[in-house]
This record gives C-alpha cells, structure tokens and sequence, in this order.
C-alpha cells in the first residue's frame, strides 16, 4: 500500500475513532514532556517491568516503588512483582535488574545527560542497561518526551501488517530490523500527520482500549 493510499486508509477507517481518544493522547504527550529528570529512574523501572506483561500491571508496580522509595530505600523489588495484583513476567529476573539499574543509575543518568542525540541516547540505553532492548529504551525514551521514536511491539507490528505496510509479523530482534521498521512507521505516521508517538498511542488504544504510556 503507498503512503497516499495509506492517508485515506487512515482518515476513512481510523478518523473518527481518532478524534474520539484525541484529548487523552494529548494530555498523555504533555505528560510526557513534562516529567522532570529526578522521575527517569522511576520511568526506566517501568519500561524494564513490561516485556511479556501488562503495561498496567507495570505502571501499578512503577507507583508501588516509587511510594516505597525503591531508588534510594533498602526495599526488596521481588515480592511487588510476583505479587497477582499486578504479575510481572519473568519476576525474579526482572527483580535482578531493578536491582542492577538502581545500583547503577549514576553511570546510566550521566550516560544518558552525555549523549547529545536521541540515537545516541538509545545506543547507550541499550548497550549499559541489564534487559534494556530497542523496544524497551525507544518506549523509555517517548516516555520522557523524545517523541519522533517509535515503540515496536507486538500491537504494532500486527497493526502495521494489517494496514499493508509490513509483511512479516515477527518483532524486530537485532538493530537494523528494528531501524527498518520504525523507518516504516514514522513514514506511515507522517503520511497521516501524526507525530511517531501520537500515532503509536492510537494504534495502541485501538488494539487494548485504554491510551497508556
């Protein structure tokens, strides 16, 4: 499908869904823009929590550490995690590089305020953090205002593949599969003029019915 093809598809299908979940996607931006650099800790928590799992059962447990002071109290992740209230996958792994990133944050901060681009800032992410993929630190990223990002999971891929933009329904799992396809989607959300990260909201809610970080 072109991409003119591809900015009818949208405002003929999508247009007035869109216009319905427009007002929470834009306060969930602002939010974004506006989360100030003493809560990236608690944000990177939170990206490192969802592989596998809901996003509201890890911003349920992003809360829960942040009211128990995680970042700079003697408190014990693991129990928060496996807890059925909001089941984290993978919880003692992920229990272990909570642990890891709060013991490490001072190198990851000043890795992260060092890297002058968001490409840069994503490379290091992914390189220095325990568990942290392209996925994982674009999703961080958006979340703290870099918004021409693009978050590559599994609801997006299927909905790219629906549209007729992508053929294979597989995530990206190295480096250049994932450029490639988030090449794809900020084409994709520029043909229906959307910033990466208003589009992937959208695309969001319409495969879950809630508009989340």
């Amino acid at each position: 499908m072109q991409f003119h093809q591809l900015t009818r598809y949208f405002w003929d299908q999508w247009d007035e869904r869109y216009q319905q979940v427009a007002p929470t996607i834009e306060q969930r931006i602002k939010s974004f823009l506006y989360v100030p650099e003493e809560q990236y800790f608690y944000e990177l928590c939170f990206c490192l929590c969802t592989p596998q799992s809901k996003a509201e059962n890890a911003l349920q447990v992003q809360q829960q550490l942040e009211a128990l002071n995680f970042q700079f109290a003697d408190v014990d992740p693991l129990p928060l995690l496996r807890d059925p209230r909001h089941y984290i996958r993978f919880h003692r792994q992920k229990a272990e590089r909570l642990c890891w990133l709060k013991a490490h944050w001072h190198i990851v901060a000043s890795g992260l305020a060092k890297a002058e681009t968001v490409t840069a800032k994503r490379q290091f992410l992914v390189q220095t953090v325990k568990g942290l993929g392209w996925k994982e630190a674009s999703h961080f990223l958006r979340n703290i205002g870099y918004l021409n990002v693009a978050v590559i999971d599994r609801h997006i891929v299927r909905m790219m593949v629906d549209v007729g933009i992508l053929s294979q329904t597989s995530v990206p799992k190295t480096r250049k599969q994932y450029e490639i396809m988030e090449k794809i989607f900020c084409d994709f959300a520029r043909a229906v003029g959307l910033t990466p990260a208003h589009l992937d909201l959208f695309l969001w809610s319409l495969q879950t019915g809630v508009v989340i970080k």
